[in-house]
């Protein structure tokens, strides 16, 4: 059993989180535990994409540190090859961004910076896990639905369903 465990869906258009006072596995038979809060954050659209990952980066900290976290699970970026959208965010880099790098290059500097935050203050590595160990390729509605279903809980923002579903997969009901 995990005790106070956030899980973060990282994104630049929205990074969302989910705390958990307590992470069972199915396996030993308790009862699903729904998230205690969620959020989404944002860094200013009017400011650099830099400083708009750093916003992200000290809102989720703000979070962790107001939970009081005891561990840390990060959805780690992945590139799928079989999808045109995945494969397109590795060169794409926005309208008028001429200078900024990649979308998913974005993505895993916002990583970086969460993953050394979280070290830095807590002297603990936080946890990465992969898409398709979670969710496989479940499509975002699906996604949506699945956790609805489960909670009872109705979205609020895009990431915040991926972080909740993170949560509800790591104790074993999201298969």
């Amino acid at each position: 059993m995990f005790k106070r465990v956030t899980f973060v869906d990282p994104g630049m258009g929205g990074t969302g989180v989910a705390f958990f006072p307590e992470i069972s596995t199915k396996a030993s038979n308790q009862p699903l535990v729904s998230p205690e809060v969620t959020s989404c954050f944002n860094g200013k659209r009017s400011t650099s994409w830099d400083l708009q990952c750093w916003e992200i980066v000290s809102q989720v900290m703000g979070f962790i540190s107001s939970t009081k976290s005891e561990n840390v699970v990060i959805e780690m970026p992945a590139l799928w090859t079989g999808s045109a959208t995945s494969m397109a965010s590795a060169t794409h880099k926005g309208k008028n961004k001429k200078n900024e790098p990649a979308d998913l290059l974005k993505l895993v500097l916002l990583v970086g910076a969460l993953s050394h935050e979280i070290y830095s203050v807590y002297r603990k590595t936080p946890i990465l896990v992969e898409p398709m160990i979670w969710k496989g390729q479940l499509p975002k509605p699906v996604t949506d639905a699945r956790v609805t279903e489960l909670t009872g809980l109705k979205i609020k923002k895009d990431h915040e369903s991926d972080a909740i579903g993170m949560g509800l997969s790591a104790q074993g009901f999201f298969d």
